[in-house]
């Protein structure tokens, strides 16, 4: 029950199961750290309507719609729902992510090296053969008034390191949640995850245009791993995270990495199609923040990834006709790998690269996507 006050008179509305009414906000942090936790997604989700929101960097989000049932959710935390709206939400994660972060400014002199060594020998402790594994994968994008999130599992072929060909997956029925049954399969996120894949990627060029140091508050039961904190030279902040290193087996165990605005413009679009957007729609990226975690698990001597998560969140802003306001998407996904004996092959469809902004898309990439739509689906309407 909220009250609400006008200049003439005072009402007070009483309507069952409905108790957002003006505007209310609420704060939304971490049940342990009693952090702010920002970009959570806050939404309602009945009655064939969506509405949402976001929370800002101090973890607030502000709720101007009724709901009979309000949901805040966030990859790393345990969803909650709540009937009326609460001043402040703890959200209890799904594991301890990060510890305090205690960091001294000088940078310790074996870590360079560790890295160099840890590159050197990567080839032949990760992915050094293509293997079938069980994959969970579950995907969640929102935004103002749209809200749809899509559930799949099967077996994923990943490729060796040292080929080039792309990953393979064989997906069982996909769930659907949406307003309608007008939605597709949504496998972006999970291209996204699979194919920025942190232990691929890193090369000398990214010890080189980051600095480096140690989290003196991270404790683990085994003293050989060590928790190291990097952010980049040239982008600061907008480009940091965490890498969980064991240091007597020169292996990487886990990374989070954030990214800001404008490493994710100068890393994940082109300036030409960029130019091409803002000419049809005016839209311009004003947010655009990622953080991106990946647990690897050893099989047989040999690291695969077992854990992803990727949180992403956009704001655009546009002054051009029917496109003209701010508009935000909010994409959340997860994805968990596990051994199988499954020897299978034969039903497998190519995951394409992920891309952000495309103006041409190919023959290959179109007919790849077809295969996927076609997967057996059912639709859970809200």
């Amino acid at each position: 029950m909220k009250i609400r006050k006008t200049l003439i008179t005072t009402c007070v509305i009483l309507v069952y199961g409905q108790s957002a009414m003006g505007q209310s906000r609420i704060v939304v942090c971490d049940a342990f750290t009693k952090a702010p936790i920002p970009y959570t997604n806050v939404y309602k989700a009945e009655k064939g309507e969506y509405r949402g929101t976001a929370t800002d960097e101090k973890g607030i989000a502000t709720i101007d719609f009724s709901f009979q049932k309000l949901c805040i959710s966030h990859v790393g935390y345990t969803q909650q729902t709540f009937t009326n709206t609460p001043d402040t939400v703890f959200l209890i994660p799904k594991e301890n992510l990060l510890s305090e972060v205690v960091v001294s400014n000088a940078e310790p002199q074996w870590i360079r090296p560790f890295l160099k060594r840890f590159i050197e020998n990567k080839k032949d402790k990760y992915r050094t053969a293509t293997e079938n594994f069980h994959y969970s994968y579950n995907t969640r994008n929102a935004s103002d008034n749209s809200g749809y999130w899509f559930e799949n599992s099967g077996i994923i072929r990943i490729p060796s390191s040292s080929t080039k060909t792309r990953f393979e997956i064989k997906p069982s029925k996909g769930y659907i949640h949406f307003k309608d049954s007008t939605a597709g399969c949504d496998f972006t996120n999970m291209k996204r995850m699979v194919y920025h894949d942190f232990v691929d990627e890193m090369d000398m060029k990214f010890i080189k245009h980051h600095k480096f140091q140690v989290n003196d508050a991270f404790n683990a039961e085994d003293k050989d791993v060590v928790q190291l904190y990097f952010k980049s030279i040239k982008y600061d902040k907008e480009d940091k995270g965490y890498i969980n290193v064991d240091t007597a087996k020169c292996i990487i165990l886990s990374v989070i990495r954030d990214t800001g605005i404008g490493y994710n413009i100068d890393n994940n679009t082109n300036g030409f199609t960029r130019t091409t957007f803002n000419i049809l729609t005016g839209w311009k990226y004003s947010k655009w923040i990622v953080n991106q975690k990946i647990t690897y698990s050893e099989i047989n001597g040999v690291y695969y990834p077992s854990l992803c998560r990727y949180k992403a969140y956009i704001l655009a802003e546009s002054e051009k006709g029917k496109y003209a306001g701010r508009k935000f998407d909010s994409f959340e996904s997860e994805i968990i790998f596990n051994q199988t004996n499954s020897q299978e092959e034969t039903g497998f469809f190519d995951l394409a690269e992920p891309w952000y902004m495309k103006i041409i898309v190919s023959k290959k990439e179109r007919l790849a996507e077809e295969q996927l739509q076609n997967i057996p689906k059912e639709y859970i309407l809200y």
